[in-house]
C-alpha cells in the first residue's frame, strides 16, 4: 500500500467509528424521551454501547497498526530518497586539487 491508501483507510475507520457513536447517542436520547418502554430501550442502548466499545477497541488497534505501517513506509521512502541522492552525488565528475599539467619536453618530428 502507498501512503495515501493508508491515510484513507485510517480516515474511513475513524469516520465509521464516529458515526456509530453519534448514532448510538441519538438512539439513546430518543429512547429516553420518546420510547413507550423506556427500560427496554435503555438496556438495548447499553448493549449497543458495549458492542460499540468492542468495535472501537478493534478499530483503534487497526488504526495503530496502520500508523506503524505508515511510519515504516515513510522511513523507507526517506531512505530511498537519500540513497538516490547519494548515488547521483557520487556519479558527478570530481575536480582534483592537484591539477598539474604534464608535458613532454621532447618533441619528436
Amino acid at each position: 500500500m502507498n501512503k495515501n491508501q493508508i491515510k484513507t483507510k485510517i480516515f474511513i475507520l475513524r469516520t465509521v467509528d464516529t458515526v456509530l457513536v453519534i448514532a448510538l447517542m441519538v438512539a439513546g436520547i430518543y429512547s429516553v424521551f420518546y420510547a413507550d418502554n423506556m427500560e427496554t430501550m435503555l438496556i438495548a442502548c447499553f448493549i449497543g454501547l458495549f458492542l460499540l466499545n468492542r468495535l472501537g477497541r478493534m478499530t483503534n488497534n487497526k488504526i495503530a497498526l496502520l500508523r506503524v505501517q505508515l511510519g515504516i513506509l515513510m522511513r523507507n521512502m526517506k531512505r530511498e530518497e537519500q540513497a538516490t541522492l547519494m548515488r547521483t552525488r557520487h556519479t558527478l565528475p570530481r575536480a582534483t586539487k592537484n591539477t598539474t599539467i604534464k608535458t613532454n619536453p621532447t618533441i619528436k618530428k
